[in-house]
């Protein structure tokens, strides 16, 4: 049994345990084990990557109970690319965050910074659906906790976060009707259930598997929007970290769309009606930006744009239109965490190159050419050729574009960037976590070519979701 496809959970845990012993409010054990353990996290995800890449798909039974009985752990292409992205960014923005000392906000800061780790690394890892919406509970509660401690001098109204209370009564509902409908909570287990029913015989399938597929788009897309007021006064890594819970939200819909909603599936056809409606949110989003005059909530707005476009690539079900999708959904999640860690450096370090890391980061989020985000929407413009929606997809993705520039070029050509924490101490260092952060982006647009046929052959796979169910049943 392959032990160690569990380690990117059990690694946060104990650092999180430790965090809250007796020592726990001397800062510098507190920094060494967080940067310790991130640096740990981030070569796991690129060996967990290279061995699933050459491998294939790894699963890990506690308890060694098979499916449906038992929980299991997957590790396929989609898991490895989503740890990565998750733990490599968190590392980025953990370090800026040690840099600046605003880790020195409230003692539990690095504890909620793990269990938010660990919630995301679970979710993306869980294949029964019951074990990766506890996950997904506990990132949304560390990341609400971050959000209400981590600026005390100005605290957040809870009112603020209702948004992720309602989806989680929404996922609640949609996987309670998924499971009463199925009698299993297992991923390949309900894929095989719903295979097997006849179109006439669904019951409250499509209900569960639409309230979950909503459920799943609002954290993507409305959880940016709807956090875009506790942003403006939430320091930048936390801003950053949070922005990251939405990649959970493609993930949940590629991972739904693929397994259980299959072409052999009756409700195949279930995703088709929410891209209209991920479109008409999209234009919202950008006039919205547009009006918008604090630099954190335009980043929010802009994120949101972002994983509409990766969003309406992946409803579109085709191989590229999955490609771009998961593109898009890297890119957005690198894009904007680097403009909440520009906005939040202090006057004194906004020169000329800080400027310019403002531009490539905004550039790249909104999809301007020559970068990574602009690949994306290159590949979701082909993906469209095929689909009924051609001209909606096509006026969304040049709306996103326009909008998104236009609101992002007003601060640039005004010569200075707006701050998002005007009282923050000068930190070079900081700047160069930011530049960091760029390079990211930049390394993505000059290997576009690697990051494509890695990115092509997950979208493969995650079509090809019979591969998925073999080896979760233990028959591959």
């Amino acid at each position: 049994m392959n032990h160690w496809v569990i380690t990117p959970i059990l690694l946060p845990f104990f650092a999180m345990a430790l965090f809250l012993l007796p020592f726990r409010r001397v800062l510098a054990v507190q920094r060494a084990v967080a940067l310790a353990n991130g640096g740990a996290l981030v070569l796991l995800s690129v060996w967990m990557l290279l061995r699933v890449r050459d491998l294939g798909i790894e699963v890990y039974r506690p308890g060694n109970w098979p499916a449906p009985f038992g929980t299991a752990l997957v590790l396929d292409r989609l898991a490895c690319l989503m740890l990565l992205m998750i733990h490599g960014l968190s590392l980025v923005f953990l370090t800026f965050a040690v840099v600046r000392g605003q880790d020195r906000a409230h003692p539990l800061f690095h504890a909620l910074v793990q269990a938010l780790l660990l919630g995301l690394s679970g979710t993306v890892l869980m294949g029964d659906v019951v074990s990766l919406f506890i996950f997904l509970q506990i990132a949304l509660v560390s990341g609400c906790g971050l959000l209400l401690l981590a600026n005390p001098g100005s605290p957040i109204s809870p009112r603020a976060l209702l948004p992720a209370a309602a989806v989680s009564t929404l996922l609640l509902v949609g996987i309670g009707l998924l499971l009463a409908a199925t009698d299993t909570s297992s991923l390949a287990t309900m894929a095989e259930t719903i295979a097997a029913t006849q179109p006439g015989a669904a019951g409250l399938m499509p209900w569960g598997a639409a309230l979950v597929l909503v459920g799943f788009a609002l954290v993507a897309i409305l959880m940016p929007f709807g956090l875009a007021r506790p942003l403006q006064s939430a320091p930048a890594p936390v801003a950053a970290l949070c922005l990251l819970i939405g990649s959970t939200g493609l993930y949940g819909i590629l991972r739904l769309s693929t397994v259980l909603l299959s072409p052999l599936s009756p409700l195949s056809g279930l995703p088709g009606w929410l891209l209209p409606i991920v479109l008409a949110g999209m234009a919202a989003a950008g006039f919205a930006c547009l009006k918008q005059v604090h630099l954190s909530r335009k980043i929010a707005l802009a994120a949101g744009m972002g994983a509409g476009l990766a969003l309406a690539g992946i409803l579109l079900g085709s191989e590229t239109g999955t490609a771009a999708g998961l593109l898009a959904m890297v890119n957005t999640a690198i894009a904007g965490g680097t403009l909440c860690l520009i906005a939040d450096l202090p006057p004194r370090c906004r020169d000329a190159g800080t400027r310019a890391l403002y531009m490539i980061a905004a550039a790249s989020l909104v999809g301007a050419p020559p970068f990574s985000g602009f690949f994306a929407n290159v590949l979701l413009l082909r993906a469209a050729g095929a689909s009924e929606f051609i001209w909606a997809v096509w006026a969304g993705v040049a709306l996103a574009c326009a909008t998104g520039l236009l609101a992002f070029a007003r601060p640039a050509t005004a010569g200075a960037i707006p701050p998002s924490q005007p009282n923050s101490p000068p930190s070079r260092p900081g700047f160069l976590v930011a530049a960091l952060c760029v390079t990211l982006l930049l390394a993505l647009s000059l290997f576009a070519q690697e990051t494509a046929r890695y990115i092509k052959g997950t979208a493969y796979h995650l079509l090809q979701p019979l591969e998925y169910i073999d080896v979760v049943l233990g028959m591959k």
